[in-house]
């Protein structure tokens, strides 16, 4: 769904997680199911996944179940040992389950939003009745691997057809998509005062514990491009060739002493977001500008492996020794991770937010014959 007037977006789902999982197989999951979405509802389609520094600052509060559990249409609870350990989702569990039990007792017939998955299959016996029947009910339409692996399971499978982690994926936004024919009201409760149904006992922590990140090398200082003879690549799709036509004559225009070259993206080949990366890696470009829109996605991936590479390479991983700036040039909202990187928009082209763009990019060097 687009953002509103004010920027704000509206989330179909949020995801209910420890944050003590692997976070990089949690972001991959939640950019397929968004991706599912917009298949079967026709247009843009978001859920929340609290990885943003704001988000993070509000995990554990009152705050954050009243724009989460408490308001958000569907819980896609990701089920484990370490989720059933973790206060903060039995908080998030409990609050949502006091919505849905209105519903339920009103119409048990209608699709409720509340959807338990199995992550990780739990090794010790899960500790609440509610949760255990919950899950039950979640296998149904799964594919059958499912209850044996859990999601993480069919992703490192790479199975495919009705037996893989896609029909998973495509059996979850099936559930979201009948839970928006109808309202799930409010609790209309103090927030404070719901017990979680699982984890700790007690008040919400203030602060969720250190999740597990992948390890990566020490951080490398990148100089800014020099003023001559810089090279700036261009990444983007075939559907976008006036933009990439546009920002290059503006580079051109604005008198940089640089050499622009444009590196066109074609999924539908198909050609893998990587493989993209490595011809820029072959120009040797100082600068690489990508141009982010709904366009610049691959295909359905038909294998898992597909799957991850078509963002993470343009986040924090970026592989190349090339600064990379990230220009949004539509307004439909990114998905993770890249929603939540620092971007340049320009769906607005006033010459103030041209002139931001461009200094980006790094000095601006004249020739001598327009001095």
């Amino acid at each position: 769904m687009a953002p509103d007037d004010d920027g704000t977006i509206e989330n179909y789902f949020f995801v209910c997680g420890s944050p003590n999982e692997d976070m990089g197989l949690i972001k991959r999951f939640h950019a397929d199911l968004e991706r599912e979405l917009r298949e079967q509802l026709g247009r843009t389609a978001c859920g929340l996944l609290r990885t943003r520094p704001h988000d993070l600052e509000i995990r554990g509060t009152v705050e954050g179940l009243k724009v989460g559990a408490d308001s958000i249409r569907c819980m896609v609870a990701l089920c484990s040992d370490l989720f059933l350990e973790d206060n903060w989702s039995g908080q998030e569990w409990a609050v949502f389950a006091q919505r849905v039990a209105q519903l339920r007792y009103a119409a048990t017939e209608l699709e409720d939003g509340l959807l338990a998955l199995i992550w990780d299959p739990c090794r010790r016996p899960v500790p609440s009745a509610a949760v255990a029947a919950e899950l039950e009910r979640g296998k149904a339409g799964m594919p059958r691997a499912y209850a044996r692996l859990g999601i993480v399971g069919l992703m490192r499978t790479k199975l495919r057809g009705p037996d893989g982690y896609y029909a998973a994926v495509r059996a979850v936004a099936a559930r979201i998509v009948a839970a928006t024919r109808t309202d799930l009201p409010r609790t209309g409760t103090d927030l404070s005062r719901i017990e979680p149904a699982f984890g700790p006992q007690g008040l919400v922590p203030a602060r969720p514990t250190e999740p597990r990140r992948r390890q990566r090398g020490p951080a490398v200082q990148l100089p800014l491009p020099r003023a001559g003879g810089q090279r700036i690549a261009i990444s983007y799709v075939g559907a976008d060739q006036e933009w990439a036509d546009w920002v290059e004559a503006l580079l051109r225009r604005r008198e940089r002493d640089c050499d622009v070259v444009q590196v066109r993206w074609t999924p539908t080949r198909p050609e893998s977001l990587t493989e993209s990366v490595g011809k820029i890696r072959e120009e040797d470009a100082g600068t690489t500008v990508v141009l982010l829109s709904e366009r610049y996605q691959a295909q359905r991936p038909q294998t898992p492996d597909r799957g991850i590479e078509k963002w993470e390479v343009l986040g924090d991983e970026w592989p190349l020794p090339s600064r990379l700036v990230r220009v949004r040039i539509d307004k439909e909202p990114l998905p993770e991770p890249l929603r939540s990187q620092e971007t340049v928009k320009l769906t607005n082209l006033d010459d103030d937010t041209i002139d931001g763009f461009l200094a980006m990019l790094g000095p601006v060097s004249r020739r001598d014959d327009e001095a």
